[in-house]
């Protein structure tokens, strides 16, 4: 998973099976050069102050989980919690997914475990 931080000028890559995701992110950069360059008709000044950050993740210890691991990355950022879980939690991970689909609510990790 990619999160790009405009005002930081930095586009940051979490891996759940040890990518390094410079190719990832280096192709996510040349989008937003390319959506700068077709918004405002000019192409992005200093492009050497951006940082291309492989963060370091929580890995996964199967081959089918990545899907969980790439929601909870998702999740915890948007809710500014620190990324910190294990495989061990998955299943209950499932649930909290489940029951945001379920609810159409979406709740961030840290308030789901206090509910539950």
């Amino acid at each position: 998973m990619c999160v790009v931080h405009i005002e930081k000028k930095c586009i940051e890559y979490y891996d759940s099976i040890r990518g390094d995701g410079i190719n990832v992110m280096e192709n996510v950069f040349q989008y937003v050069q390319d959506e700068h360059r077709q918004q405002f008709q000019c192409e992005i000044e200093n492009k050497e102050e951006w940082s291309l950050i492989n963060k370091d993740a929580p890995q996964q210890e199967n081959g089918y989980d990545c899907g969980v691991f790439a929601i909870m990355f998702a999740d915890m950022i948007c809710g500014d919690l620190q990324i910190q879980f294990e495989q061990r939690d998955i299943n209950s991970f499932r649930i909290k997914i489940c029951h945001s689909i379920r609810t159409g609510k979406l709740w961030y990790c840290e308030s789901f475990i206090q509910a539950v």
